[in-house]
């Protein structure tokens, strides 16, 4: 199986990745996912590790405002791909990084509609690695 993200970190409860096609890319912002190593179906299966989830998200926002990756963060628990046949629902938080100086600022973001019906950049090696850096200080 082909890895569809790389992993900028993660321990025994949780992992934090940016995906090699994103659903948004540098050009506009980043996008990393947040998933607890837990498999739940839907945030509301366990709102605690939901909460958890969210919590951490937004400590990983805050990581990507400092480096100046983007200058305002969407935090969402989008699923709908996991309602589609033949596929599953898997809870995650996505972590959608916007640029003001780029033309989607200010606006809602433009999902792709369906899996791998999207080709976009992925974050910079460079970039990736700042982040890793970071988040290990933060997270440890």
């Amino acid at each position: 199986m082909i890895e569809k993200n790389w992993i900028l970190w993660e321990d025994e409860k949780f992992k934090v990745s940016t995906p090699k096609n994103p659903h948004i890319g540098p050009n506009e912002g980043c996008h990393i996912k947040v998933s607890p190593r837990e498999k739940i179906e839907k945030s509301w299966d366990d709102p605690e590790l939901a909460g958890e989830t969210f919590e951490l998200a937004a400590r990983i926002s805050k990581v990507v405002i400092q480096e100046k990756l983007a200058d305002w963060i969407n935090i969402q628990n989008n699923g709908n791909w996991g309602l589609l046949p033949g596929r599953k629902l898997n809870f995650h938080i996505h972590v959608y990084g916007r640029k003001k100086e780029r033309k989607t600022w200010g606006k809602p973001i433009k999902l792709p509609e369906l899996p791998d019906t999207f080709k976009n950049q992925p974050l910079s090696g460079k970039e990736r690695e700042i982040l890793k850096i970071r988040f290990k200080e933060l997270l440890g």
